[in-house]
């Protein structure tokens, strides 16, 4: 097995150990040391003693947020161009026509019934578009889906995109 993987595969196990899982992995290790991998089995069981002791000390786990990229900002003047709004910020509450009452529901229930939708090899809708006049409720409606579903809403500055300096609106914009 590749070594890097393999430490990964052990350092993504133990922020969530489980006794199962620690079996598996001490056999793991126990399987590379009799083929005569003692540097990688023992840096596994470092990774193993060090998420313990994570564990036992209460802190919370390292994320590995290495894949992951910052929102973007204006080059300018570092403005954000996205905001994430916290979950306990969003507005859910709304009184709205039967007809889009039930539209919003129908996209709720598919977001909820995802796994069922998935053993038969179905997936959720990912993309939805909210259209109308300024002042019907788009913005809301986008607040009560986040709401609903659990998911992050990332809301983009329109403000911050264009851009009065040549270049700088496509820029943005990519």
């Amino acid at each position: 097995m590749n070594a890097a993987l393999l430490k990964r595969l052990f350092s993504s196990v133990h922020q969530g150990l489980t006794p199962d899982v620690g079996v598996i992995c001490a056999r793991i290790i126990e399987s590379e040391r009799e083929h005569g991998h003692a540097k990688l089995a023992t840096d596994l069981e470092k990774i193993v003693n060090e998420s313990r002791a994570t564990r036992a000390a209460g802190e919370a786990p390292p994320s590995d947020i290495q894949g992951l990229q910052p929102l973007p900002s204006s080059r300018r003047d570092a403005t954000p161009l996205v905001v994430v709004i916290p979950h306990e910020q969003l507005r859910h509450e709304m009184v709205l026509p039967e007809i889009v009452e039930s539209r919003f529901l129908r996209i709720e229930k598919e977001y909820a019934a995802r796994s069922r939708l998935a053993m038969f090899g179905l997936r959720p809708r990912s993309r939805i578009m909210l259209h109308g006049p300024p002042g019907c409720g788009k913005s809301l409606g986008a607040e009560r889906l986040a709401w609903a579903t659990g998911l992050p809403l990332h809301k983009v500055r329109f403000d911050t995109l264009l851009s009065s300096y040549f270049g700088e609106t496509a820029v943005n914009l990519r």
